[in-house]
C-alpha cells in the first residue's frame, strides 16, 4: 500500500493544492509504529533539495476515519480565512484534502519551531516560574484566536452544541456519583441557556502537545483541529491547557495521577490560575464557566472522546474520570473564586 500512495501524494497534491507547487517534492514517513490504530500516518515532504520539509501529509490508519482529517481541513480553512494576512502567524496552512484509492489524505503546511510537549520534557510543569510565564502567553494567544475567530449569531441563530450528549454517554459509561450528579445538573442548565450574541471557533484539544513556538516569528501556533468546533463557550480551551500541564506532572495509576494533577492545580490557585484568567481577559462576547466548572466540562469531554469517536475507551479515560471526582469533591471554597 505505502509505495503507491507515496508515488501518488506529489500528483495528487499538485493537482488539489490551494497554491502552487513548484519543486519537485520528496517524501519521508514518520516512524510511528506504535501508535494506536485510530492515529494518523505521517510524511513530510520536502521541495527540491531542501532540508527541511515544507509540507505534512496526514494518512488515517484506517480508511474509516477519513472523516477525522475531513474536520480538521474544513475548520482549518475556516479560521485561515477568518484569520486573513495574520493568519501563518498562528496555525499551519491547509493546502489540499484529496483521496488516493481509498485513503483520504490531508495536506498541510509545516511549522518549523519547537513543540511544547518536548519542552515539558524538560520539567517545565515543575517549575511555576516558567508555568506563569508560558501561561500568560498561551493565554493571550489564545484570546487573539478566539476574537478574531469570532462571529456574531444570526437572529435566532443557535450553535449546536454535544455537551449534553456527552454528558449523557458520561453517565452511561462511569455511573456517576450523587454529588456528581448535582454538579451535572448545573452544568447541564449553562450549557441549556448560553447566551451572548457570538460564536467563535474553539480549537477542542487545546493542551500542550498541540501547541508549537514558531521558529521564523516567535509566535504560539497551535495544530491538530480535527476537534475544533463552533462554540459560545471558550471553556474546554481555556481551562484544557493548565489541566494537561498539571497532569503531565502526575505518575501512577489512574486514581493517583487524578490526585496528583488536582493537588498541583491547588497550588496554583493562588497565583497561576487568576493570572491566567486575568491574561485571558473578561468574556462578555461569548461564555466562559468559572474554573472548576469549566474543568468539570473538560473532564467530561476527554473521558467520553475515544468511545464516541472510536467505539472503545482508552487507559487516558480513566484518569479524566479521577480527575472529574477529585474536582468535584474538592470544598466549595477550597478551591479558586468561590468554587
Amino acid at each position: 500500500m505505502l509505495p503507491p500512495l507515496i508515488d501518488s501524494l506529489t500528483t495528487s497534491l499538485i493537482a488539489n493544492s490551494r497554491r502552487p507547487i513548484k519543486d519537485d517534492l520528496n517524501w519521508v514517513m514518520l516512524s510511528n509504529g506504535a501508535a494506536d490504530l485510530n492515529d494518523n500516518v505521517i510524511f513530510f515532504g520536502f521541495e527540491g533539495k531542501g532540508v527541511e520539509p515544507s509540507f505534512v501529509a496526514k494518512v488515517p490508519r484506517l480508511p474509516s476515519n477519513g472523516w477525522i482529517i475531513q474536520a480538521e481541513y474544513e475548520r482549518l480553512v475556516n479560521v485561515w480565512n477568518l484569520l486573513g494576512d495574520s493568519a501563518y502567524l498562528h496555525l499551519p496552512e491547509p493546502i489540499a484534502l484529496f483521496d488516493i484509492g481509498r485513503q483520504r489524505v490531508l495536506v498541510i503546511s509545516y511549522v518549523r519551531g519547537e513543540g511544547l510537549l518536548f519542552s515539558s520534557k524538560k520539567r517545565l510543569w515543575h517549575d511555576p516560574a516558567q508555568v506563569m510565564e508560558l501561561s500568560l502567553t498561551v493565554a493571550r494567544s489564545l484570546r487573539e484566536m478566539h476574537d478574531k475567530a469570532e462571529k456574531e449569531l444570526a437572529e435566532n441563530e443557535q450553535v449546536p452544541s454535544d455537551f449534553l450528549q456527552n454528558l449523557e454517554l458520561f453517565k452511561q459509561i462511569y455511573k456517576p456519583t450523587e454529588k456528581e450528579s448535582l454538579a451535572f445538573v448545573e452544568l447541564a442548565s449553562h450549557f441549556e441557556n448560553r447566551n451572548g450574541k457570538y460564536k467563535t471557533l474553539v480549537h477542542g484539544d487545546f493542551w500542550h502537545g498541540n501547541i508549537i513556538r514558531g521558529s521564523l516569528h516567535n509566535t504560539l501556533i497551535f495544530v491538530d483541529w480535527q476537534h475544533s468546533r463552533w462554540s459560545q463557550d471558550v471553556s474546554t480551551d481555556v481551562y484544557l491547557f493548565l489541566m494537561a500541564g498539571a497532569l503531565a506532572t502526575s505518575h501512577g495509576s489512574p486514581e493517583e495521577r487524578a490526585r496528583s494533577t488536582v493537588k498541583v492545580l491547588m497550588e496554583w490557585r493562588q497565583n497561576i490560575l487568576p493570572a491566567y484568567l486575568a491574561a485571558y481577559g473578561n468574556v462578555d462576547r461569548y461564555s466562559l464557566l468559572p474554573a472548576r466548572l469549566g474543568m468539570l466540562v473538560c473532564c467530561v469531554e476527554k473521558a467520553v472522546r475515544s468511545i464516541r469517536d472510536f467505539g472503545y475507551n482508552q487507559f487516558d479515560d480513566l484518569i479524566w474520570r479521577n480527575l472529574l471526582t477529585e474536582l468535584v469533591n474538592i470544598p466549595d471554597d477550597g478551591f479558586f473564586d468561590g468554587i
